[in-house]
């Protein structure tokens, strides 16, 4: 009977397993995780004294080809240090944003998003609600939201309006990574137990298929096909 019964729920479990798999349940969650892992980084920014900076964002070492991208200022303390990166409330620093982008003809247009959420190219502005992130020594600030077009060079300006001397010490950079959700990270170690975890799971019922199947042939009471 325990036979039947492991048969029925092991056919039932690689079934469900192929099914899930097979259908890309978790096609867009790692999808969308993989965008959040190709980031670009620009060089360390001067951020102790006013003016304009230009970051020409190097289109050939980024995959993201088309859609909307995050901007943000990334900071990382350095090892051992006491110091962790300020908050947005915590610093002085207030600059401008702008990014054009310049097809192959040479025509430019704006490219910096403007909607209910990012309503200012100057996101340091106290009035403006702004995404941050922090953790492990680093922290990145919402600057702006980017819209990226094929075969598009682009050009990200910031111009450092109050300066703020103390962020040196964290090398600031500019980061921009394709638009996607946060919460896929939660997600991803679930999905690795289940992928892995029920391809263990149906080796099991695959070995134990066959040991049944020999034991049905060569076990207690069985008679090979060429005894006489």
């Amino acid at each position: 009977m325990w036979r039947k019964l492991f048969c029925v729920a092991g056919v039932l479990f690689i079934a469900a397993y192929l099914w899930v798999i097979g259908a890309g349940g978790f096609a867009e969650i790692e999808r969308q995780a993989q965008i959040g892992r190709d980031a670009l980084y620009s060089e360390p920014l001067d951020l102790s004294r006013a003016g304009a900076t230009t970051w020409r964002v190097p289109r050939d070492r980024w995959s993201y080809g088309e859609g909307e991208a995050m901007l943000s200022l990334f900071m990382k303390a350095a090892p051992g240090a006491s110091a962790f990166p300020p908050g947005r409330e915590e610093t002085a620093l207030r600059l401008k944003v702008s990014a054009q982008g310049t097809s192959g003809s040479g025509s430019a247009s704006d490219r910096l998003v403007r909607d209910w959420y990012y309503t200012s190219n100057e996101p340091y502005d106290p009035k403006v609600r702004m995404w941050s992130s922090f953790g492990g020594g680093e922290a990145e600030h919402g600057l702006a939201l980017v819209t990226v077009q094929p075969e598009e060079q682009i050009a990200i300006t910031i111009d450092v309006t109050t300066p703020d001397t103390a962020l040196s010490s964290f090398q600031p950079r500019l980061k921009l990574v394709g638009k996607h959700d946060f919460a896929v990270y939660e997600a991803l170690p679930l999905i690795k137990w289940i992928r892995y975890g029920g391809l263990a799971i149906c080796a099991v019922f695959v070995a134990g298929f066959a040991w049944i199947a020999w034991r049905a042939v060569h076990g207690r009471g069985g008679v090979h096909p060429t005894a006489k």
